[in-house]
């Protein structure tokens, strides 16, 4: 439990930044790969979406160990599974309003990623940067988030036109310090079962 905790909150981000899909009408599955720089960490993470409630599958992978754990949010609040343990998380902990000290200082349109043309948005408190390269292909908008998920992450005002295909932190050395990638976007119907928290 606690190897899996050093990379909770970076997972926590890349959930975040998707979760506008349910408040879309999305329903059905969407796979990432992340990675880690300081724990050198690689991760596949699958998101099931139906209507408000959400389920982020996690299965990590490092030279040291491997974790798998899953956080489902929905009507009934947020809950951490892992190694057969189920954790209610506080709402109170994230709902604050947004404190992110980075600001929007780049939006490039036409710019390909991964296959996706897109619309890359640089975000920097004057030292470290956040990347995000947004693509509007999937008829699906992004909306601004709910309060207990924004807190602390960039977003342009009135939220993304489109979503994340890929996503960069960016330290004050210029390194990479964590991304994401989108590999896969599978509308399909996702069982309610899908959303037990036992």
């Amino acid at each position: 439990m606690t190897k899996m905790k050093k990379t909770f909150f970076t997972h926590m981000l890349f959930f975040i930044s998707l979760l506008s899909f349910g408040q879309s009408g999305f329903e059905g599955e969407i796979v990432m790969e992340t990675r880690t720089a300081k724990t050198n960490e690689n991760a596949t993470v699958v998101l099931l979406i139906k209507g408000q409630d959400s389920r982020m599958n996690v299965a990590s992978r490092t030279p040291d160990y491997n974790s798998e754990y899953s956080i489902i949010v929905g009507g009934n609040g947020a809950t951490l599974i892992s190694e057969g343990k189920v954790t209610e998380l506080d709402p109170a902990k994230f709902n604050q309003p947004a404190n992110s000290n980075m600001k929007l200082v780049s939006t490039t349109p036409g710019v390909s990623k991964n296959g996706y043309e897109t619309i890359q948005y640089v975000f920097s408190d004057g030292n470290a940067e956040a990347r995000y390269w947004v693509a509007d292909e999937f008829g699906i908008s992004y909306e601004i988030l709910p309060a207990m998920f924004k807190n602390g992450i960039p977003l342009p005002e009135g939220g993304f036109k489109g979503i994340p295909v890929a996503v960069e932190m960016i330290d004050e050395a210029g390194a990479e310090k964590s991304g994401q990638e989108l590999i896969s976007i599978t509308q399909k119907e996702v069982p309610a079962s899908t959303f037990n928290r036992k």
